[in-house]
């Protein structure tokens, strides 16, 4: 009778870890599924066993993170720092989750403690970057923006962020040589022309918008129209009034209310000796005014 009692008492054991264990699985499939409520459920099983359970622990985390609650999502990611102070994923998901609350210094901490162990990570380093410009350290945010570039030079998204950088400073002339060396390496990206031709238009350089755009939609047949107005624009600066009327009405016809480009037609319009149109652009421009 004995030896059947602790019989018994292995296998209600057995049976209990066998839950434990696929608790554990069915979270996951939950969490792969998105079905992060169901996913926390099978979680706080598992954490009833073993409330040390790393990766449990960073799927809860993860999970609250999904459905918005930052709180609980930050009370399991510091749970497991508590133990593992240099878990990576964690401070990463800790970092993009104070970014998300506006939270910029907790995040920095956490992004400056990583890439003192991660130093030539690209991620981190444009990630911290970024930290930094939203809080105008733009000094430090160029210079972290460049050593991401030295490590990767494909990195588009860093040339296109240390482009805006020197906007925001009114260091055209720099954004103008960073965006073209992007083109270089990528010459088929849509949003390097783009970032290209406002800048030309930021520096009056109307010729080069126009040449811009043109390269802009030889690659994509999907005209964006902020690009047709900096072109339409541009060609009314360069008196090239008939593509300029031809430009601005396509933005006209697809804008609920564009008083600026009706009274460029109309000045196109003017300047052609066509006053009866002139007059009819005037018109529209002073009616959505």
């Amino acid at each position: 009778m004995k030896n059947f009692s602790l019989a018994f008492l292995m296998l209600l054991i057995i049976d209990a870890n066998s839950m434990d264990t696929s608790s554990c699985v069915l979270g996951e499939k939950h969490y792969r599924n998105y079905e992060f409520k169901e996913a926390i459920s099978q979680f706080k099983i598992c954490l009833s066993k073993d409330q040390e359970d790393i990766k449990v622990l960073s799927m809860l985390g993860s999970s609250y993170y999904q459905l918005g609650n930052y709180s609980e999502a930050e009370r399991h990611f510091l749970k497991i720092l508590e133990s593992d102070s240099t878990n990576k994923r964690v401070r990463i998901q800790l970092a993009k989750l104070y970014e998300f609350e506006e939270k910029r210094h907790l995040a920095i901490s956490h992004y400056q403690f990583l890439l003192q162990k991660d130093s030539l990570n690209p991620y981190l380093i444009r990630n911290y970057a970024n930290l930094l410009y939203e809080l105008n350290e733009f000094n430090q945010a160029i210079s972290f923006f460049e050593k991401c570039l030295k490590i990767n030079p494909n990195d588009s998204k860093s040339s296109l962020k240390l482009s805006k950088i020197y906007q925001d400073i009114e260091k055209f002339d720099l954004a103008s040589e960073i965006i073209s060396k992007a083109l270089s390496i990528e010459p088929k990206s849509e949003l390097l022309y783009r970032d290209l031709a406002k800048i030309a238009y930021k520096q009056k350089d109307y010729e080069r918008v126009v040449n811009t755009v043109d390269s802009l939609f030889l690659l994509s047949s999907d005209s964006n129209l902020l690009m047709l107005k900096l072109q339409g624009v541009s060609c009314f600066q360069l008196q090239h009034y008939k593509r300029a009327i031809n430009l601005l009405n396509i933005v006209d016809q697809n804008s609920e209310s564009n008083e600026t480009m009706n009274y460029y037609i109309s000045s196109c319009y003017l300047q052609l000796g066509m006053h009866d149109e002139s007059l009819t652009y005037l018109e529209k421009a002073i009616d959505q005014g």
